[in-house]
């Protein structure tokens, strides 16, 4: 069977918000990455699904479905992503998966001792690390050899990414890029 199969049609079954305050802090994160790049911004008024909507100044045009990791309560390093594959729309072109994670240094500071220092990602843009994943990635067959997508949870530690995580890690320039067959071997797949 198709991960393609997988994803739902609009409006059965369509995906109501409870995604709390770690949903709100990711989509105000997203949000402020998109106006920075230069972006046009547009929300849904419903939450059928789509999450927000992207014209790119190049003038792509991306659904985009936002969803956030909770903190694993048995492995500080990896995310819980309550989002299986059937909970996402046919027309959504980018899933976007943000995790608020730094990494956590111990340094050493004269006078006051040891202390944790969190250190964002070289190329993170916002306050939380963003996984952007296109349609032939997330539906791609061989996704599901790391990340069980199918599974009502599934996790990420990005301290030990796997293809096709590796590649999505604040890939930004998927936005302006037009979703086709090869991008899913540029990601590992």
């Amino acid at each position: 069977m198709s991960l393609l199969s997988q994803l739902k049609s609009f409006p059965v079954g369509a995906s109501l918000s409870s995604c709390g305050r770690t949903g709100e802090q990711s989509e105000k994160d997203f949000d402020s990455i998109i106006n920075s790049l230069g972006h046009e911004l547009y929300k849904p008024e419903s939450d059928n699904g789509i999450d927000r909507v992207v014209i790119t100044a190049s003038g792509q045009r991306k659904t985009i479905q936002i969803t956030a990791g909770s903190i694993h309560k048995n492995c500080k390093d990896s995310y819980v992503i309550s989002k299986p594959l059937k909970r996402i729309r046919q027309d959504v072109d980018i899933l976007a998966i943000g995790v608020d994670w730094r990494e956590r240094v111990k340094v050493v500071l004269p006078q006051v001792g040891e202390v944790w220092v969190d250190i964002p990602n070289e190329n993170q843009k916002g306050d939380y690390l963003w996984f952007l994943l296109p349609r032939s990635v997330f539906t791609h067959d061989n996704i599901t050899a790391h990340y069980k997508m199918t599974s009502k949870c599934w996790s990420i530690n990005p301290s030990r990414l796997k293809p096709p995580m590796e590649k999505a890690l604040e890939a930004w320039n998927l936005l302006d890029t037009e979703d086709s067959e090869h991008i899913p071997t540029e990601f590992g797949l």
